[in-house]
């Protein structure tokens, strides 16, 4: 099997001059964790993903971080998103933060790619070893798709659905 049979070709991205707000309200708007990021001219410059933003707000405590993750396990940055100008003390911070900072702050500018020909089972075997959740999938310089876990999670299901019931 190859990318191209598995990847989504509707791909979310970010611009590198979005503020970090505005990437988290795209990515809970979309029901992502994380995105590519694209210069004007379509290039992919980087991937921003929750990690992303919140070692760049490195500040936060693990105490607390640990709270918003328990307050929201699988999207912290929706709940900090969703905080917004209501959040008071220290939070109010963070999200003064969120507003200022721009994605090319934060986001991780060595990307893992793919091409749409590349064998499926060579491009899980990255994402594992490089612990990593989405590949963004190029033609050229040109972003054609993404595969992400969630991409793989669903293929296994639905080979589940085909297998033979004991």
């Amino acid at each position: 099997m190859k990318v191209a049979d598995l990847m989504t070709r509707s791909v979310v991205s970010l611009s590198p001059d979005m503020t970090l707000a505005q990437a988290a309200e795209r990515l809970a708007e979309h029901g992502i964790s994380g995105a590519p990021v694209v210069d004007g001219s379509g290039r992919v410059v980087g991937l921003l993903s929750e990690s992303d933003v919140l070692r760049h707000l490195s500040d936060i405590s693990e105490e607390d971080l640990g709270g918003l993750r328990r307050a929201h396990p699988m999207r912290p940055l929706v709940l900090l998103s969703a905080l917004g100008e209501k959040s008071r003390g220290k939070w109010a911070g963070v999200y003064r933060r969120l507003r200022q900072s721009r994605v090319v702050d934060a986001m991780t500018k060595e990307v893992v790619t793919a091409r749409p020909t590349d064998d499926l089972e060579r491009v899980a075997a990255l994402m594992l070893d490089k612990d990593i959740n989405r590949v963004p999938v190029l033609e050229g310089d040109r972003l054609v798709g993404i595969v992400s876990r969630a991409d793989f999670t669903r293929l296994v299901a639905k080979g589940a659905e085909k297998a033979p019931r004991l």
